[in-house]
């Protein structure tokens, strides 16, 4: 590490509620005139039963839910986690149905990543329970409400699943961070990358960011950050003094996805390459076929040039060079 932080709070575990943060609070405001949305109980195993109460007992003693008598309640939900375990979930499809939204901006990662032109060390943080650091209001408690067959359980902090999640938490993070971003740091949601030009600076950097995140009573997972690196994987890029190309296991992804068989799995499809646009040239020729096969109007033809397309895309995607960062005072010839 090129950095070690004494006497903070920073690596402890969040046991503790967040500060109140007033007007700056998780709000949940509702379309006027909509009535309290409440789903049914789902049937579910003994071994979800286990894992859900595990869970619940986890949020009661850390404080981050209560006992409710809401009119709200969302259903529980389950999903299998790569490592095979059981990942307890809320289904707040009915509550964001009848949010007002919240339409702050996330960052723009084409912007993002010419700020990190010259810079050769870069440290990535990762946050312990971040979207858990932001209060709820609380009026708007009663809204997150869970039915269980234990009872009814609503959220102090604010959980995963909201519409208006993420958007809030970019917010605090653009707060905490002020008039560093842009300079020697940058964020996305609960990824941070610290970026400078040479180690003595890059200390400085660490230093004050982390310093921005302790003032605010925001943790850090010491063991899942990497500090000090000449390559930094970034949303799904790896970035170094190079330039930026896109991370191995996102190529894994493309080289292993299954040939498309219905209108859903060509827009995941899609959706995936898409996201490495700015590598492949003339991405939208190549992926034509495939994208008029998106509108559920269309009839599904798996015919020649859709999976000349397929084919196509995959390789283009394991084939990209390199990308090199936008030099301000470089003029360019096109």
């Amino acid at each position: 590490s090129l950095y070690v932080l004494t006497k903070t709070t920073l690596f402890k575990e969040t046991d503790d509620l967040p500060p109140d943060g007033g007007d700056n609070n998780f709000h949940i405001d509702i379309v006027p005139g909509s009535k309290p949305v409440f789903q049914a109980l789902r049937p579910i195993s003994q071994d979800q039963l286990g894992e859900l109460w595990k869970q619940l007992d986890h949020l009661l003693s850390k404080g981050w839910i209560q006992h409710s008598k809401s009119p709200w309640g969302a259903s529980v939900v389950f999903a299998v986690k790569k490592t095979g375990g059981i990942h307890v979930c809320w289904d707040y499809h009915g509550l964001n149905a009848v949010t007002i939204k919240d339409r702050t901006p996330l960052p723009n990662l084409r912007e993002m990543r010419n700020q990190l032109l010259g810079a050769r060390f870069y440290t990535l943080i990762d946050l312990k329970d971040a979207y858990h650091r932001l209060l709820i209001a609380p009026k708007d408690r009663e809204k997150t409400a869970i039915r269980t067959r234990f009872r009814l359980f609503e959220y102090v902090v604010m959980p995963f699943g909201l519409c208006n999640a993420p958007g809030a938490f970019q917010r605090l993070m653009n707060q905490v961070l002020g008039d560093l971003y842009n300079i020697c740091v940058i964020c996305y949601l609960d990824d941070i990358l610290i970026f400078s030009p040479n180690p003595n600076k890059h200390c400085r950097d660490v230093a004050e960011v982390l310093q921005q995140l302790q003032n605010h009573s925001l943790y850090v997972n010491a063991t899942k950050c990497h500090w000090g690196q000449k390559e930094i994987e970034f949303c799904g890029h790896l970035f170094s003094s190079d330039g930026m190309r896109i991370a191995s296991d996102k190529i894994a992804a493309v080289q292993d996805w299954p040939i498309p068989r219905t209108t859903r799995h060509i827009r995941q499809f899609l959706g995936l390459t898409k996201y490495f646009l700015d590598y492949i040239e003339q991405y939208a020729e190549i992926a034509a076929p495939l994208s008029t096969l998106q509108s559920l109007k269309s009839a599904f033809e798996w015919t020649v040039k859709q999976p000349k397309a397929f084919d196509s895309l995959k390789a283009a995607v394991t084939s990209v060079r390199c990308l090199c960062f936008e030099a301000g005072e470089v003029y360019f010839r096109v």
